[in-house]
């Protein structure tokens, strides 16, 4: 122990050009342009700035390397922004995980993770009661996307927790409640469609009191405008 306490405090009085300093602070911290910048003023000064060789060999490494962490790092940030316009929060998700494994102290990344939390929230927190109002509506197609989404979600690492985080348990389906969602929806699509028939073969028969009950029906099953489809 002793002797890495020597070798750090021997490294820190160092005669290092303060660029190259300055250039480490950012790298370590994911501000990967200042990095760069630092770095390669660092290397524009004359050589003597430099204690040695080693020094300068040092700083041309950090530039290249920081390149490289940069350019990994936007197209990292890129596939996160992708996911998102595509609302693919699960893909987001799982993308941002990926790349904070790495850059763990990018602000981009931080900023990053508010909007996929934001989203989590913003759609994911009542997935029961989301369900329900798209059967009202008759929106069967979105319902059933939805639950797709659902379930991509909470198979991604961390999806749970931040569930749990924003909505409590409620928020947090098992694989059995989301098949039981699923076939509620096939359920209600039965009755849409049986309700309409029933509506159009009282109407042809011109039996209106018949037809009035079945269209009540329907009103109740799905009060929402813009159901009918026949």
């Amino acid at each position: 122990m002793d002797a890495v306490a020597e070798a750090f405090e021997a490294y820190r009085k160092a005669p290092v050009d303060p660029a190259l300093r300055a250039g480490d602070h950012a790298l370590a911290l994911c501000r990967f342009d200042e990095a760069v910048d630092r770095y390669d003023e660092a290397l524009r000064h004359p050589s003597g700035r430099f204690p040695d060789a080693e020094g300068r060999g040092r700083a041309e490494k950090l530039l290249a390397l920081a390149r490289e962490a940069r350019a990994e790092h936007d197209v990292q940030v890129g596939l996160i922004d992708a996911r998102l316009a595509e609302n693919d929060i699960a893909g987001g998700l799982l993308a941002l995980g990926v790349a904070r494994r790495r850059f763990s102290r990018s602000v981009p990344l931080k900023e990053r993770r508010d909007r996929v939390e934001s989203a989590i929230c913003d759609r994911f927190a009542s997935p029961r009661r989301t369900v329900e109002g798209d059967l009202r509506k008759a929106a069967f197609a979105e319902a059933r996307a939805y639950l797709d989404q659902v379930a991509s979600l909470l198979g991604v690492p961390g999806a749970r927790r931040l569930l749990r985080k924003f909505a409590g348990d409620e928020a947090v389906l098992d694989g059995t409640t989301v098949a039981r969602l699923r076939a509620s929806v096939d359920e209600r699509e039965a009755l849409h469609t049986k309700l309409q028939a029933a509506i159009e073969e009282a109407v042809g028969a011109m039996d209106f009191p018949r037809a009035r009950d079945a269209m009540e029906e329907y009103q109740n099953q799905f009060p929402c405008p813009g159901t009918w489809s026949g």
